[in-house]
């Protein structure tokens, strides 16, 4: 967590990667806190600039769920 927020070139892939795991799975604990704290943390980026939903690059909306 530190390292993404202390490095701006990891914050958009890596908050883009943990929402799309999200996603999928919430079951792990540990991975879902330090997901939804980075993605609150920098939703900003996240609405600017979309997922990476695999290859396909997606915007994120508020009713995103």
């Amino acid at each position: 967590m530190r390292l993404v927020c202390h490095t701006p070139e990891l914050q958009h892939y890596t908050v883009s990667k943990l929402f799309v795991a999200l996603k999928e799975d919430v079951s792990q604990e540990s991975l879902t806190l330090a997901a939804v704290w980075l993605i609150g943390e920098f939703s900003s980026i996240l609405m600017e600039q979309g997922v990476h939903d695999g290859e396909e690059l997606r915007t994120v909306s508020t009713l995103d769920t």
